[in-house]
């Protein structure tokens, strides 16, 4: 909790972070109207950080301002997961290429360190929900496969990129049904960028993301109105332009 002492510049930051946790790990539902006076009391932040915070959301695209009603929360819909797909892929092929081709040794056991915090974090509290940890650790380990990418434009894309896709990934992982092993994917993408193997990494990172978006879209109902429980043989792939998706790893 915040005292009076604090700046207001670090109120609003404190407000904005944990707006926006709750509204990638789906707690703020798609759609859903973000009524200023409960976010204040929720967070014990003032009205002016809270508001503050809320135009930094609006600019990040996960809120919307709507004239004379205020803001909700961004929806989300398969037909833009599709899309952001397909960009990601676009933008991850030449980060990794960068980034292989600028390895150091530092990069090297970053990878490694990132992805030993990654296996080790819990992944669910003891309600069955995914952990902010978990989520912090899962995009450290994103960001150091990259790092050495020299092409600061294509890792501003790339991060702009992932942190819209976030919300669609907590519905991936929360699927209880869920075929797919997780750490083994990590892993397997770790070796191909340790290995300093391109095309393993790429046809790796692509794999993982389609899978992703094949998941959240198993059903072919929006995200936000998924159920817990899911029938087989539902499964909707891609467009022929985003490419295959393989089955899941496990």
């Amino acid at each position: 909790m915040l005292s009076r002492q604090t700046p207001p510049s670090s109120r609003t930051q404190f407000a904005y972070e944990q707006i926006r946790a709750q509204l990638l790990n789906g707690r703020l539902a798609p759609g859903k109207k973000l009524v200023i006076s409960e976010l204040c009391e929720q967070f014990s932040a003032n009205q002016s950080a809270v508001r503050e915070a809320l135009s930094r959301l609006t600019s990040d695209g996960l809120v919307e301002s709507q004239p004379q009603r205020g803001f909700r929360v961004a929806p989300i819909a398969p037909e833009e997961l599709h899309h952001l797909t397909q960009v990601r892929l676009l933008i991850e092929e030449p980060c990794i290429r960068s980034a292989i081709a600028h390895a150091t040794i530092a990069w090297e056991q970053a990878i490694v360190s990132a992805l030993h915090g990654l296996l080790r974090t819990p992944r669910h509290d003891s309600s069955g929900n995914v952990t902010q940890d978990w989520a912090d650790a899962h995009h450290h380990f994103h960001h150091a496969l990259v790092a050495t990418c020299d092409n600061p434009w294509l890792l501003r894309m790339r991060e702009m990129l992932m942190l819209q896709s976030e919300r669609y990934r907590w519905f991936s992982i929360a699927t209880p049904e869920m075929r797919r092993d997780l750490s083994k994917e990590y892993t397997r993408v770790a070796d191909a960028f340790l290995a300093h193997d391109v095309d393993l990494a790429i046809e790796l990172m692509r794999d993982h993301y389609l899978q992703t978006a094949k998941i959240v879209l198993a059903d072919g109902k929006e995200p936000s109105r998924k159920k817990q429980t899911r029938s087989a043989g539902e499964a909707q792939t891609l467009p022929p332009t985003a490419g295959h998706v393989r089955p899941s790893s496990e």
